[in-house]
């Protein structure tokens, strides 16, 4: 029986490796899913000079709406709009366990895409704190991936954060964090 067990565990590992190796950040995955259908993310003016100054609620949403975005390219498969959510040096940690992952790259993912990777996921508990033109937020995603070429699916429950910065084009995502979660909340 125990032995089986590690068989299991070996096999998820190397499905969740598979994956990292595409190095995709399926962390836009992990936002808040709420189908918004081309949120508005808005045009939040650069720091200095600003024609609008985003209190703190007002700020609060368009994080939101920056998470549902990308969640609604990453469903839609619309791999431009996706990749206009991170900034370009995004790093971060994926459900693999790997280590630091640095940007991604737009053809492997769509790669991945047609090779039959998708994502079903929601997220829950989410929480956003801005810190002036910085963003963390965090947040429970429960759902499944579809690896690529029929080799199975990963589902389950995962933690996620993401780090965002606020710039002339919206609130983009420098860094992010994707890892199973251990125990049930």
């Amino acid at each position: 029986m125990a032995g089986s067990r590690g068989v299991f565990w070996v096999r998820r590992r190397l499905r969740l490796r598979t994956i990292g190796a595409l190095a995709v950040p399926l962390a836009g995955f992990a936002a808040a899913l709420a189908a918004v259908g081309g949120a508005n993310m808005g045009k939040p003016a650069a720091l200095g000079a600003s024609l609008h100054v985003a209190g703190p609620q007002d700020a609060e949403a368009e994080v939101r709406a920056a998470l549902e975005a990308t969640v609604a390219a990453w469903s839609a498969g619309d791999f431009d709009a996706f990749v206009g959510q991170y900034e370009e040096g995004v790093r971060g940690f994926f459900l693999d366990g790997g280590p630091l992952v640095l940007g991604f790259d737009v053809a492997a993912l769509r790669m991945a895409h047609d090779a039959g990777l998708t994502a079903a996921v929601t997220a829950r508990d989410v929480d956003v704190r801005v810190f002036g033109a910085t963003a963390v937020t965090v947040a429970y995603i429960d759902g499944s991936i579809n690896l690529p070429g029929g080799a199975g699916s990963i589902g389950g429950t995962w933690r996620y954060s993401d780090t965002r910065v606020r710039g002339d084009d919206g609130w983009k995502i420098v860094q992010y964090h994707v890892s199973e979660l251990s125990g049930e909340r």
